[in-house]
């Protein structure tokens, strides 16, 4: 919930951000259901799961989640306009994505160029037993409001798989940075059930750094 409740309060500057991309076109020809720029979609339970930017009342935002114990943190999400501004899990009623990024350094980064080489292009590795280390964890939230995550205690990843194929500069209010990235994993609630998540994909807003 912790995370959660960060995202919400870091990612509500979206609200004020209005159309600061100048162009919300996607001329992606792998996807062409999918108008809007930023994007996530995926097949998560058998299902598929599209959401898009200023699409059906949704916004993409880059949050930071700050400094803690040598890692940085970076998030990548999508969310119901209307739930940016709610206070806690239970009051999330959409379903949405928040992808976090974490990366271990000496001291704590204090420029851009330091936090966008936590978005290279590569492959990554996704957070094992809750030590976010050099890490990809993502958090989903059903239509029904239930969190699942991939970092669930004892959530093994085995045959899971994520990899940022594009990064691009960006000078937003909210983001510095544009990532697009493939994956696969397997989602955990808080009792042990898991979901599988197939096909991945998004191009979303990154590096929140103050510009």
């Amino acid at each position: 919930m912790k995370k959660v409740l960060i995202v919400l309060l870091l990612s509500i500057t979206i609200i004020s951000c209005g159309n600061d991309d100048g162009n919300n076109n996607n001329s992606n020809e792998e996807n062409p259901n999918i108008t809007s720029e930023y994007y996530f979609k995926a097949t998560i339970d058998g299902q598929e799961v599209i959401l898009e930017h200023e699409e059906n009342g949704y916004y993409n935002s880059a949050g930071s989640g700050g400094w803690n114990n040598n890692n940085h943190e970076q998030m990548m999400v999508f969310m119901h306009l209307s739930d940016f501004t709610n206070g806690d899990l239970s009051d999330v009623n959409n379903a949405a994505v928040m992808i976090h990024v974490y990366k271990e350094f000496s001291v704590e980064p204090t420029n851009c160029n330091q936090v966008k080489t936590m978005f290279q292009v590569g492959t990554e590795t996704y957070s094992q037993n809750n030590e976010p280390t050099d890490r990809i964890t993502i958090t989903y939230i059903d239509t029904q409001g239930k969190a699942w995550f991939t970092n669930h205690e004892n959530s093994p990843q085995e045959n899971s798989t994520f990899e940022f194929t594009e990064y691009t500069d960006f000078s937003g209010l909210d983001a510095q940075g544009i990532s697009k990235a493939i994956f696969s994993c397997t989602l955990y609630d808080g009792a042990g059930n898991s979901i599988t998540l197939t096909n991945g994909e998004t191009r979303s807003k990154s590096v929140q750094c103050g510009g």
